[in-house]
């Protein structure tokens, strides 16, 4: 069945729900907030972005076009491959900057291959038509990458930032202890 060209991407909707979802749950779970306090976890848990590797294999089998599969497939393999390089480094001197450049560029990365990925696929927001399109990515298994995946690494990007900045979860839970303690 052809897909349909006027209404808006599946994936992109699924996207938009689980990454709401992820964020939800990041933010009323306090045991959540607790274990990814790990600087070096948080960047290390981007290591699964080796996967983009298989977009570049698509790629060059003729089942996803280079438009797209180069820049993500690209992108994501550098971010995996620095993963641990970069974890190893966030406590010496400079690796604060480095962490934000790894996060910055991880989170560039993702939004390049989403808009490349609803750009090439058929549908409303299709700009570029290209052969094959993007659209072998909304089949299971590869369509875990932008409904889970995606929103997964968005929220790691994100919480690791929002460290890396001086912010942390720490302080609410201590207030809390101490107004109880009152």
């Amino acid at each position: 069945m052809p897909p349909d060209t006027q209404s808006p991407p599946p994936v992109g909707i699924q996207l938009a729900i689980a990454l709401v979802g992820l964020a939800l749950f990041l933010a009323m779970s306090p045991s959540l907030r607790s274990l990814l306090m790990n600087q070096k976890n948080l960047i290390r848990l981007n290591v699964w972005r080796l996967v983009g590797a298989v977009f570049l294999v698509l790629m060059l089998t003729g089942q996803m076009p280079a438009l797209w599969a180069l820049p993500s497939g690209i992108g994501d393999v550098i971010v995996g491959w620095a993963a641990f390089p970069v974890a190893d480094r966030v406590d010496r001197p400079g690796g604060r900057k480095l962490g934000i450049i790894f996060n910055l560029f991880g989170l560039a990365d993702l939004v390049v291959a989403i808009g490349l990925g609803i750009t090439t696929s058929p549908g409303p927001a299709q700009l570029f038509h290209t052969t094959p399109t993007s659209a072998f990515v909304t089949q299971f298994p590869l369509a875990l990458v932008p409904t889970f995946l995606v929103p997964l690494a968005f929220v790691l990007h994100f919480v690791s930032l929002w460290q890396l900045f001086g912010l942390t979860w720490v302080r609410e839970v201590g207030v809390r202890k101490a107004e109880a303690s009152r």
